[in-house]
């Protein structure tokens, strides 16, 4: 049995890092077949800009296949049209929307299907050209197949076209959700007390815990006054709220020896540059994608995540807790739950709130007891976080 894991996105997010390191641990303890990683030449080039995940790459046992090598503009293409026409699906009948989703993922599909064997296992994880084709592969039956369920906002897609395939009800397919939360919201898509509503609830897993690094360095005992904030620019992730309260605390003098970094990328990085045009000037705040990330949180001794949908399972609010920061995060979703540790401050979703959050942390880093506490925060999710938890659960998945 070989495994193949697919990702057809084109940037890095929480999910594609996630992909990789998952895909990753199991090619460390799945001797038995090939792990082969398919994914664009627009997203390697990406994983290659960031040190952590390229370090992955060149360490690896997994085997990287680039499937559109001699043509990543149609890829790119074909990816901007799928998202278009998903957003008209209501408009178009239903054969025809098929014809031409057959259309845009001909080049993919027709590669699995005949590199694929009947006793594969395609894990696909994020991409319309990937979950459609994956989708293709469950339908003819040429595969065992595991479709990943990422996020609140990502669900609305693998939904649409499970029920557009009638792939329910198909005894080689599984899903499996990153957390309750996303669990929750997939299974409100669903026709109430239908056939395809009873067989999701027998097919359906949820991952016990996030497959996250065990490998961190003891806490780094000269950490610096640095805050940093580390998701993509959208609305849900409330990149401007986290903006506008630091401009407030350095108005008032209050971070004045503190510098703050706003990590990642996205259609608000504008507004937020915007909002901290001064800070940014005076180098007391910078703003972007950083393939750094990780030994800036090595360094930093805060670290902020505000989703409106919940914290659990962030890649980069995990990071910052293996390397012994104190969190504040926004007490949504099922947060307080899976970040428990007693120092992590929570928040309320507004600029008042988030400040007070904020000058309470800064408070626990100014204590004596500050280097105590740092790593306590190291041991707990050491104890808590285990990925040989991860792998079991999927290699199990994947042979039953």
């Amino acid at each position: 049995m070989n495994i193949w894991f697919i990702v057809t996105s084109l940037k890095i997010g929480g999910a594609e890092k996630r992909a990789l390191k998952v895909a990753n641990g199991i090619s460390q303890n799945y001797p038995s077949g090939k792990v082969t990683f398919l994914l664009p030449q627009k997203l390697y080039n990406e994983y290659s800009r960031d040190l952590e995940l390229m370090e992955i790459i060149k360490n690896s046992n997994l085997f990287f296949d680039v499937f559109d090598k001699k043509r990543p503009q149609k890829t790119k293409r074909k990816s901007r049209f799928l998202n278009i026409l998903f957003s008209y699906k209501r408009w178009v009948p239903s054969f025809i929307f098929k014809m031409i989703l057959f259309f845009c993922t001909y080049h993919l599909y027709n590669y699995l299907k005949k590199n694929v064997n009947e006793i594969d296992v395609v894990h696909h994880f994020f991409g319309d050209m990937g979950l459609i084709s994956t989708i293709r592969i469950a339908k003819n039956n040429q595969a065992k197949c595991l479709f990943e369920l990422t996020g609140p906002y990502s669900i609305a897609k693998p939904s649409h076209y499970f029920k557009l395939f009638n792939i329910y009800s198909n005894r080689k397919v599984k899903l499996i959700s990153v957390s309750e939360t996303v669990y929750n919201r997939f299974m409100q898509l669903q026709t109430k007390n239908s056939p395809d509503e009873e067989w999701i609830k027998n097919n359906i897993h949820i991952y016990k815990i996030p497959f996250l690094t065990n490998n961190y360095p003891p806490v780094n005992p000269h950490k610096e006054n640095t805050i940093v904030y580390a998701s993509n620019f959208k609305e849900r992730k409330n990149p401007v709220l986290f903006a506008k309260a630091i401009k407030q605390l350095y108005s008032n003098g209050i971070l004045e020896n503190w510098k703050t970094l706003i990590r990642g990328q996205g259609p608000l990085e504008s507004e937020i540059k915007n909002i901290l045009k001064k800070e940014i000037e005076e180098g007391y705040v910078t703003v972007g994608y950083s393939k750094h990330l990780k030994n800036e949180l090595y360094k930093s001794k805060i670290f902020v995540s505000i989703i409106s949908t919940g914290n659990y399972p962030s890649q980069s609010a995990f990071e910052a807790y293996g390397n012994g920061n104190i969190l504040v995060l926004s007490n949504t979703g099922n947060t307080s739950d899976k970040f428990n540790h007693k120092d992590f401050v929570f928040v309320y979703l507004d600029i008042e709130s988030l400040k007070a959050g904020l000058l309470k942390a800064i408070e626990t880093t100014k204590s004596e007891m500050f280097a105590s506490v740092s790593n306590s925060v190291q041991k707990k999710y050491i104890k808590d976080f285990n990925n040989r938890v991860v792998v079991h659960q999927l290699l199990v998945l994947y042979s039953s």
